[in-house]
């Protein structure tokens, strides 16, 4: 069941296709579907890194675009433990860089 599942909603392949494919062929698929997966996360990645590296509280060393990707985190290996900051904590440095110009008067605003 599971089988069927990840191939009708992730490889969204009809009944009919799916029961035609080899369990390699199968296989191809899913892995062409991780790859074009990872890729999606790499993009969006490099641009939150992008982002957050050059915000007004910059990091002083820059942060790695696979810091943003869910799928290279690894939760239990202690190496991610010590060296990740949350990502909670990395977009407070851009938001927190806006705190300045949160006092700025809006010109709909009466004195």
């Amino acid at each position: 069941m599971h089988l069927w599942s990840v191939a009708i909603y992730d490889l969204r392949l009809d009944e009919e296709t799916f029961y035609r494919l080899t369990p390699r062929q199968f296989h191809a698929l899913q892995e062409r579907n991780r790859e074009e997966h990872i890729h999606a996360e790499l993009l969006n990645g490099i641009s939150t890194a992008s982002i957050v590296n050059h915000s007004f509280c910059a990091p002083k060393k820059p942060y790695a675009p696979r810091l943003y990707m869910p799928s290279m985190q690894d939760s239990d290996a202690p190496e991610n433990k010590s060296k990740n900051v949350p990502m909670s904590r990395q977009f407070g440095v851009l938001f927190g860089s806006l705190a300045p110009y949160r006092n700025i008067v809006s010109p709909d605003a009466k004195p």
